[in-house]
């Protein structure tokens, strides 16, 4: 099927599929946060995200 049809079907612009993404580049602090959510959800898979948060802060 053409992509013109395809995107008349699901309403989207012809733009929009051949769009590229730009991946962003993953920053330290990211990776470093995402390492203490991981550390602390093994020790306590428990806690809710605003039990996570305050234990972040700290």
């Amino acid at each position: 099927m053409p992509v013109v049809r395809q995107c008349g079907l699901a309403s989207v612009a012809r733009a929009t599929v051949y769009m590229q993404r730009t991946s962003q580049p993953t920053r330290e602090q990211d990776l470093e946060l995402l390492r203490l959510i991981d550390e602390q959800y093994t020790r306590r898979p428990f806690y809710g995200s605003r039990k996570m948060v305050t234990h972040l802060r700290t």
